[in-house]
């Protein structure tokens, strides 16, 4: 998923409004979120900061668009 993950953040990383971060679970908890695999995107709109799961395909153009339509 690293490779997935890099590619997508290199190709959205001129975007100010777009922040990617990577979180161990196993060594961070975050309160009100609910862990079931790894690994596990989430999406925080900026507007609601209620995270959105993400359950499509492990891609870049498919995480690309999952982020495109949350953020707006």
């Amino acid at each position: 998923m690293a490779p997935v993950y890099e590619a997508v953040a290199k190709k959205l990383e001129s975007n100010p409004n777009i922040v990617m971060a990577k979180v161990d679970a196993t060594a961070n908890e975050i309160e009100g979120v609910a862990i079931e695999g790894f690994p596990t995107l989430k999406f925080y709109p900026a507007e609601t900061k209620v995270p959105i799961d993400f359950d499509g395909e492990r891609n870049e153009e498919t995480i690309i668009d999952f982020i495109k339509l949350h953020a707006g």
